[in-house]
């Protein structure tokens, strides 16, 4: 009887906090309603779109940038793979570490440079264009953007992407900050490569 009565009140309950959408079919309501215990840490995140992501770092060659940064890697793990576009190419991926960041880069015989394909950036040596870098508050990281920053939200990251129709042939590529207690506290890049 009691197991009637819970599954009773567990179904009134899920068919309140439920609503019909004109298909009829059932959707949950909000969830940013849900939930608001002490235990529950809500984040706010921003994407916006700028240029800056086409080239963020100070040279077009971004290999080259973060060799001569920190001229010394940590480690280095190199992985050969067959290239996705002509199985008779071998790609040459290379996951270099400088600390807590890394790169990954690809390189075959068919491309005149090593490319980047991803960049995790926590190092304060490492800075962009505009000198966006580890440790700097989300307040100048906001301004360099000019986007308004909300001190009433707790935001976990903000990204910035490829304007609307992406560059060259329409693809999009990445930055994203990444913020612990409105500081920055870890860049990653990821720029479109086929």
């Amino acid at each position: 009887m009691k197991k009637i009565i819970i599954l009773s009140l567990f179904g009134f309950l899920v068919s309140c906090s439920n609503s019909k959408n004109d298909n009829g079919l059932v959707s949950l309501k909000d969830s940013s309603a849900v939930a608001s215990s002490s235990e529950t840490m809500r984040y706010d995140s921003l994407s916006i779109e700028d240029w800056l992501v086409q080239s963020p770092f100070e040279t077009k060659d971004e290999y080259l940038y973060f060799k001569k940064k920190l001229k010394s890697s940590t480690k280095t793990i190199v992985t050969l793979s067959p290239n996705k576009h002509d199985q008779t190419v071998t790609d040459t991926l290379k996951t270099i570490y400088w600390g807590e960041s890394y790169i990954q880069t690809l390189n075959n015989v068919s491309i005149d440079k090593t490319m980047l394909l991803f960049a995790s950036l926590k190092e304060r040596q490492f800075s962009l264009k505009n000198n966006i870098r580890v440790g700097m508050s989300i307040d100048q990281v906001f301004k360099a953007f000019k986007v308004n920053y909300d001190h009433s939200k707790n935001y976990k990251y903000l990204e910035i992407k490829s304007p609307e129709g992406g560059g060259e042939m329409g693809f999009v590529s990445y930055l994203t900050f990444y913020f612990e207690k409105d500081t920055l506290s870890k860049i990653s890049y990821q720029p479109y490569i086929d």
